[in-house]
């Protein structure tokens, strides 16, 4: 397995640290999650699992699922903050295409906030 490169954006990595000392969380977390044709990317605060990989990224701890340690080698992660949510924003990662379904294969957002 290479190496990763992930960095982070210095909005995001400032966003991240607010917004996990105040649910009291110190993991994001990526996954894949299953979906009606291939597995959705999605980030999280929880705990890392046994198997992940775990990058400090601007003093932020990432758990990254083994499955998808190759998807975000390359990656910035940056967030959005333009709409009524914040986005995360994965600079480099390539979004599976669309299997023909009706479901939108955008990359899985459970991690948007409303702006506070």
């Amino acid at each position: 397995m290479e190496a990763i490169k992930m960095q982070m954006t210095e909005q995001a990595a400032a966003f991240f640290k607010k917004e996990m000392a105040e649910k009291n969380e110190d993991t994001l977390r990526f996954y894949n999650l299953a979906g009606c044709c291939q597995p959705v990317l999605t980030a999280e605060f929880e705990p890392a699992q046994t198997d992940d990989k775990i990058e400090i990224v601007d003093n932020v701890k990432i758990a990254i699922e083994y499955a998808v340690v190759d998807d975000l080698k390359d990656v910035t992660i940056g967030i959005d903050d333009t709409g009524e949510e914040v986005e995360l924003v994965l600079d480099g990662y390539i979004i599976p295409e669309p299997c023909g379904c009706d479901h939108d294969h955008e990359q899985n957002d459970e991690y948007n906030h409303n702006h506070n």
